[in-house]
């Protein structure tokens, strides 16, 4: 049902407001910077609290987290109260930032609710079923520390740390509300994108272009222009947790731009306030995503630059000046160590797709990944440059490269054919073209409402203009500015002209759960759903994870023995999946079953998630194996009971 949804959503926001609420409040924040930050500032809470509580023998749930934001408000408050840091509010312009929000909360909302279809639905795609069996591995184990849920796909019992920021959080999600896992995750999708991406980017836009109405208002309706973030995360992957993660990037690089002084000063916030808050808050980006945090740092580089040439304008002396330009290779020294550190040991040979120049093309047009042109947002965007370039204001131009970064990287990634330099630039994003694409619109959004602003203002500043607006009723005058944002609003939504509604029929496609569909089809879903009559809640099943039997754990609270497609496996789960359809009493295969505690097997036939073949030999003709005996069908999805022993 719908209320669900809304009602997990509610909740999600609830809880981030409230956790990051606490502390911001009592750093000094009020208004937009607290709305936009509470949601970063959260989520790493709730990732520190999950590593904290199992030391402290603290089962999972909201109680460590809130006792975590409680100790870390207090202190934050005690220090900012000694200094006396309240950030001021600006009355006059809360309305213009409502608005902001509003637009794209209610059209992304749309996008998501159009993606999903219904509320239970899930992605039928590859990485989900390691998403939602984690989620489910932390509400079974109360244990959702990022040093424990690897533990899932490892039974040798040495997983490596895994970033489960965002299972943490969804797994609070479906606590509280007391919603199904599904609707827990899509409640989470549904509020990364229609709250805390546009806040993120709304507040970077005020960061960088201060309070222009048109600026923030344009800012608000081209957060939804882009499809390639956040839909195109729930395309393909699905990427649940880089979705977060780059969600949270805008306020970050804002909080970083207050932190040295780049763009707006306003509201006043003292340089140790908003030093303390980037500090808290670049955790949380990491344990969302390491693809995200590594994107801040590459799109600081332009930031150090103009710090870098400021430090030189000012310095007196050679000294001084190989000092400050020391600084700066170091800084690119230390970021190209990061790059090389954060990146994945393996997954990392995505081939390149286009030429360079069909690359270049598509991001000149806004056709990327979907192949429809953004007209509005990239003539928008195309604005914004010209007028960086004519006004050349410092924060314009910063805005411009780091733009310049994203584009840079997505062409590198998908076109440059020298393996090696494109591993070295893009390998901490598994060389993987989806993943900077979604960097796009993170710098596009500011940048192309500041291309909306200043050529509103150049119109307005025209005489033709000036004399038509004084013979014109007020009524029209004031109804023009709404028309004009009204039609940027729906000309970045229509199809032929917005690469919008390409992407959420395509993102729907994975949520449709059909007699076709890529990894559970309806005949297999409807075996699931009826686990809970035919299989013990204390049961052990094995499947191939391929076809989607994994997902077994994770929709009916059943345990398998591969809950991923890359789960590592003990000497009797081998044994298993190769001798099980030939188990017979005394022999090893039922000493490993005994081990493992395997008393049923789904057998979802050979249609595998990608369309290969993963043979396990002993689930091979399980319909004529004498150690099995048929508990359930529905079409060619078969439940299996273990009687060989």
């Amino acid at each position: 049902m719908w209320w669900e949804l809304a009602w997990a959503a509610t909740v999600l926001v609830a809880t981030l407001l409230t956790v990051g609420g606490v502390v911001g409040w009592g750093l000094g924040l009020r208004g937009l910077w607290l709305y936009a930050t509470a949601p970063v500032i959260a989520v790493p809470l709730v990732g520190g609290a999950a590593i904290i509580a199992p030391l402290a023998g603290v089962s999972w749930s909201i109680l460590p987290v809130l006792a975590l934001a409680g100790i870390t408000g207090a202190v934050v408050w005690l220090v900012a109260r000694r200094y006396g840091a309240v950030m001021p509010v600006s009355g006059a312009a809360g309305p213009r930032i409502a608005v902001a929000l509003v637009i794209p909360a209610v059209i992304i909302a749309w996008q998501i609710l159009g993606a999903i279809g219904s509320p239970e639905n899930f992605s039928n795609t590859f990485d989900n079923v390691f998403h939602l069996n984690v989620v489910r591995f932390i509400l079974d184990t109360g244990n959702a520390s990022s040093l424990w849920v690897g533990h899932l796909t490892d039974h040798s019992g040495t997983a490596a740390f895994y970033p489960a920021a965002w299972h943490d959080v969804v797994s609070l999600v479906a606590q509280l509300s007391g919603t199904d896992s599904r609707v827990a995750v899509n409640a989470m999708t549904l509020v990364i994108s229609a709250v805390i991406w546009p806040a993120g980017t709304v507040l970077l836009t005020r960061q960088l272009f201060g309070l222009n109405r048109a600026v923030l208002l344009s800012s608000g309706v081209l957060a939804a222009a882009f499809p390639t973030f956040p839909l195109l995360m729930m395309d393909y992957g699905v990427l649940y947790p880089y979705q977060l993660g780059v969600a949270l990037v805008p306020a970050t690089l804002a909080v970083t731009l207050r932190a040295v002084k780049v763009g707006s000063r306003h509201p006043s916030m003292p340089t140790w306030q908003s030093w303390l808050l980037l500090l808290g808050i670049i955790p949380g980006v990491l344990l969302a995503h390491p693809g995200a945090f590594v994107a801040w740092m590459a799109f600081t580089v332009p930031i150090a630059t103009l710090l870098c040439v400021r430090a030189l304008n000012r310095a007196r002396g050679w000294a001084t000046r190989v000092g400050v330009v020391g600084a700066l290779l170091a800084y690119l020294a230390v970021g190209f160590v990061l790059l090389m550190v954060l990146r994945p040991s393996s997954g990392r040979d995505w081939p390149i797709e286009l030429r360079v120049r069909g690359a270049v093309a598509e991001v000149l047009t806004g056709a990327v990944w979907y192949e429809v042109p953004a007209i509005a947002g990239v003539f928008l965007v195309i604005c914004g440059v010209a007028w960086a370039l004519v006004r050349r204001r410092p924060v314009a131009t910063v805005t411009v490269a780091m733009l310049a970064v994203a584009v840079v990287l997505y062409i590198v990634v998908t076109a440059l054919p020298y393996p090696h330099l494109r591993d070295a630039l893009t390998g901490s994003w598994y060389n993987n073209r989806p993943r900077l694409a979604a960097l796009l619109p993170l710098l596009a959004v500011p940048l192309g409402a500041y291309g909306a602003g200043a050529t509103w203002v150049w119109i307005r500043s025209r005489q033709w203009t000036r004399d038509r607006a004084r013979k014109a009723p007020r009524l029209v005058r004031r109804a023009v500015p709404v028309a004009l944002l009204a039609a940027v609003c729906v000309t970045t939504q229509l199809p032929t002209i917005s690469p919008v509604p390409a992407a959420v029929e395509r993102a729907a496609e994975s949520y449709r759960t059909s007699p076709s569909a890529r990894l559970i089809t309806s005949d297999e879903l409807a075996l699931i759903d009826r686990l809970d009559e035919n299989v013990p809640a204390d049961a052990v099943i094995v499947g191939s994870p391929w076809t989607g039997t994994a997902l077994a754990y994770a929709l009916a609270d059943r345990r398998v023995v591969l809950p991923h497609m890359f789960t590592t496996t003990s000497a009797a789960e081998d044994e298993v999946l190769s001798t099980l359809n030939v188990a017979t009493p005394g022999s090893a295969t039922c000493a490993a079953l005994l081990q493992t505690g395997v008393d049923y097997v789904l057998d979802f036939g050979t249609q595998e998630i990608h369309g290969a073949s993963h043979v396990y030999p002993g689930l091979t003709s399980l319909d004529v194996s004498p150690a099995l005996e048929l508990v359930d069908q529905q079409g060619q999805a078969k439940l299996y009971r273990v009687v060989g022993c």
